[in-house]
Order: structure tokens, then sequence, then C-alpha cells
């Protein structure tokens, strides 16, 4: 029941990171094994908004530690919405490992937080695990991920490919990711949609996909979940009822695009509540 509590408000269709702070008196976290784990994600979220992003180090600590799967998925979302960049470095240590295919759900969460990250250098090692867990007889979404940070809309490399078909799935992927790296000239640059990562660019996916009943209704997820954190406006318009409210989304976007405020996000840069993610935590943010 707690961790359903929590969960909720932290989905895309829910109240996402609108949700306000649970105080540590409330009822719900009774019998939670979690419990004081969840107030400490709160609180570093809630420093994080205010652009204090020193108390991130230890979301992956959180992670590690939690009883329940609940906690470690919403953790990992945190991780990729928020964390700096030297974070990311033992996640892709520890996928790069051969004993990780025998842990299918950690694997899912270091996924999800890398490709939320979305450096171009996670590519590789996406496709690394993707083949141990092929050739391991076991399935994965991985193909999802990379079309989300490769391709401008769900192309080939989102499809799973059969057996004898893996090697030309992996020249594919290959090939994409180098095409991107030369259109920049190296990899550690962040990656959305087949282009450089940018809140405007995002915002401008909205209003042009807010009303394609075709567009996948697990983009729409992310497009929300992804724009509210990076620039604080509540997002929880765009649901109602778990149901998709496109008038809603699109006017929310393009009130923002048509703001001062939109002139503040860089193109390339990360942010989140409108705060530059700073690259290592000893650097300055603002």
């Amino acid at each position: 029941m707690n961790a359903t509590f929590y969960s909720n408000r932290l989905k895309s269709d829910a109240l996402g990171y609108s949700a306000p702070p649970t105080p540590p008196s409330d009822p719900v976290l009774a019998g939670d094994p979690d419990a004081h784990r969840w107030l400490r994600l709160q609180d570093i979220i809630e420093h994080a908004k205010r652009g204090h992003f020193d108390g991130i180090q230890e979301v992956l600590d959180l992670y590690k530690s939690a009883e329940t799967a609940v906690l470690q998925f919403v953790a990992s979302r945190i991780l990729g919405d928020v964390a700096p960049d030297e974070c990311f470095e033992s996640l892709m240590v520890e996928l790069e490992q051969e004993s990780m295919v025998d842990n299918p759900s950690r694997i899912v969460d270091y996924v999800n937080a890398l490709v939320t990250w979305g450096s171009l250098r996670v590519v590789p090692v996406l496709l690394d695990v993707y083949s141990r867990l092929r050739r391991s007889g076991r399935k994965s979404t991985i193909p999802i991920h990379l079309s989300y940070m490769l391709e401008p809309d769900w192309g080939q490399i989102s499809r799973d490919p059969s057996p004898s078909q893996l090697a030309d799935y992996s020249n594919l992927v290959l090939s994409t990711y180098r095409e991107t790296r030369g259109r920049w000239n190296t990899d550690d640059i962040y990656i959305f949609n087949g282009s450089q990562w940018s809140v405007i660019s995002l915002a401008r996916l909205i209003v042009t996909h807010a009303h394609d009943r075709a567009y996948d209704h697990i983009a729409k997820y992310e497009f929300r979940w992804r724009f509210e954190a990076s620039t604080g406006i509540d997002c929880s318009p765009f649901y109602e009822d778990g149901r998709f409210q496109p008038l809603s989304a699109a006017s929310i976007a393009e009130e923002f695009l048509e703001s001062d405020a939109a002139t503040n996000y860089e193109e390339g840069v990360r942010y989140f509540f409108g705060h530059r993610i700073p690259r290592t935590l000893h650097a300055p943010n603002s």
C-alpha cells in the first residue's frame, strides 16, 4: 500500500514531481521498510529543485539498500533526471559485468537511468548488454530505449531482431551511433530523438505530437516526465484519471515556448527545475 502511494505520486500520469512533500508523521509511512529512505530521497529532490545537487550521490546508495522494487525504480529514475555525469560512470561499469545478466531488474533500472541521462556514450554499453541478454536467451526492451535516443521516430532500431539478425542489428546501431558522434565530433553529448537534447525541442515535440493518436503512449509519458523535471512546470494536467489530455499538454508546452523563461534554456544542457545540472558534483551550478 505504501509503495503504491509513492509510486502513484511519481508516475508520469499522476502528480509527478509536482507532488507535495510527505511529512514524516504521515501514517502512510507506518510499516514501510523503506520509509526512512523515501523521506531521504524526498529531501534530496526538494534540495535539487532549489538547485542544490550535493546530495545526489546518495541516491545510488538508497537504490542499492532499498527493500522494495518501487523505491529502486523511483531512485533510478531520479538519477537519470537529476544526477551529474560523474554519477553514471559506476552504472556503466556495473552493466558491463557478465554477472549483470542474472540481475534483470537491476538492468532495467540502470538502463532507464542511463537513457534518461542521455549521453551518447551509453549506446555501445547498452548494445553490449542487449547482445549478452539475447545470447543468454533473455528478451529486453533495450531496442526501444536505443531508438528513443537515436531515431526521430520509432524505426528499425526499435524492432527486436531475430537471433539470426542480431549481428545486422548491432551493425545498424553502431553505424547510427558513429554517424551521430561524427555530426558533433564527440560522443560527450546528450542525445534525444536522434538529435542533441534540448528542452526547447522537447516542448516543440509535445506541441507537435500531443494530438497524434499514432504516437506511442510511452513516449507521451516520457515527454511529460522529462519536461516537468527539466522546467519545474506542474504538468499534472497532462493526465486526468490516467488518460492523456492533448489540449492541456499542448497548451502548457506552447505557453512555455512563448514565455521569457524559455530563453534561459540552452541546447545540449540538462536542467532540473530550471537549474543547470553540473557535470560533476564539484562544479558550480546556476
